[in-house]
């Protein structure tokens, strides 16, 4: 074979990988402003991962195939040095592969002075033996072998390299896209506080962060003024929607330990003792509150605004029907800018542990539902809006317990 089949000797892993995540990073930098907003981390970050992933090596050696012998011109050495023509057979083994076929030319970090020789084409790696014929068939059988057990190492050692490298990957394209989205939202921050008109910009939408105005402990957050160009909307953070949550949590537990005091009060009144603790806490909680297509049982407004960092829905588990009717009931009152909603499923009878894996399941199998994931310290669950799929809503889910 000619030397240019020696594979895994031509490049370095390393170098090939750094090279990788420079242009990664450097992709990151060139997202559209809009795209950043409009988009969540999640999505983008998967979408540019699948992008500048490098692909591992699979070599699927149990569906090799071979061309079956054929007749070659062979030579061997003729007693003055000459090269005298014989015949000579040649059998080619053709293994698919797939993955990054670069990978076959690049050096992993570990190796030997013996690399192996073979043939690329169309997907498939060719291991060819070819000699004087007729050729031995334990000879042709000893070195299939050997190759097939070289390959098997490279391709292993090639995989050690870039498992931890798309970890790593993951990781950092989401610090950039956080870091890149951050900026964008920061200029246009910047355009509306210099109240100055932008032009030849599309129609942009975002979000700037804020913890709800608590009586207790205010947030200092100073709303910007709007441009006809941007016009920031108010989102609960993390921390915010963890507050709300921690303080809807003190009260259920109360509940499942005064059993006597709350098993025999309505959906109402036990969501008015939610309400008088929200208040307390961040401000004008209001319940019965118009919304959309509704009125939805919690809605925490953003100071004097109308607009809402937090919705909530109220429900005696009924079923998992029911429970169905009240997702779609919620997803209703939630209108584009809404992105931080909970579920309080109160549990009359039965086992509180089946229903609330009845609703995980429920919340599951929902047309909305995108994925689960982590907020506010967590389990959350992940669905789109039903009026733009690429605005989310984080949603979470609290079970109840007032049986006595």
């Amino acid at each position: 074979m000619a030397r240019d089949d020696v594979r895994f000797h031509r490049g370095d892993m390393h170098s090939l990988l750094v090279n990788q995540l420079k242009k990664a990073e450097e992709d990151v930098l060139g997202v559209p402003a809009d795209y950043v907003l409009v988009m969540s981390v999640e999505d983008l970050v998967d979408e540019l991962f699948a992008r500048w992933v490098v692909n591992p090596l699979v070599v699927h050696f149990d569906q090799h195939s071979s061309s079956g012998t054929k007749d070659i011109d062979f030579y061997v050495a003729g007693w003055e040095g000459d090269r005298i023509k014989v015949a000579g057979s040649c059998i080619t083994f053709l293994y698919p592969f797939e993955g990054d076929a670069v990978l076959f030319d690049v050096r992993p970090s570990t190796g030997t002075m013996n690399p192996p020789r073979f043939e690329l084409r169309d997907g498939f790696v060719l291991v060819a033996y070819e000699g004087r014929a007729p050729l031995d068939p334990n000879a042709v059988k000893s070195y299939v072998d050997s190759m097939e057990e070289t390959i098997r190492k490279y391709v292993g050692w090639s995989r050690n390299d870039i498992g931890p490298w798309n970890e790593r990957l993951r990781v950092e394209l989401r610090r950039w896209v956080e870091e890149r989205r951050t900026k964008v939202i920061a200029d246009r921050a910047l355009d509306a506080f210099l109240e100055v008109p932008v032009v030849d910009r599309a129609n942009p939408s975002a979000s700037f962060t804020v913890d709800p105005p608590r009586k207790v402990r205010p947030v200092a957050v100073q709303p910007i003024a709007p441009t006809p160009a941007f016009a920031p909307e108010p989102a609960i953070s993390d921390d915010g929607f963890a507050a709300i949550l921690r303080e809807i949590e003190s009260v259920t537990t109360a509940v499942q330990r005064l059993p006597k005091t709350f098993a025999k009060m309505p959906e109402e009144s036990l969501r008015d003792v939610l309400l008088v603790v929200l208040n307390n806490h961040f401000g004008p909680a209001t319940g019965e509150t118009f919304s959309r297509r509704g009125k939805t049982d919690i809605f925490i407004p953003y100071g004097g605004d109308e607009r809402a960092v937090f919705i909530a829905e109220c429900k005696v588990w009924k079923g998992q029907k029911a429970f169905e009717d009240a997702i779609d009931q919620l997803l209703g009152y939630l209108i584009w800018r809404d992105s931080r909603a909970a579920l309080i499923v109160f549990v009359r009878a039965g086992s509180p542990t089946d229903t609330g894996t009845k609703a995980i399941d429920a919340i599951r199998r929902h047309e909305s539902f995108k994925r689960m994931g982590s907020s506010a310290g967590r389990e959350t669950f992940t669905l789109a809006n039903r009026n733009d799929d690429r605005k989310e809503i984080h949603l979470a889910l609290l079970v109840v317990p007032v049986i006595e």
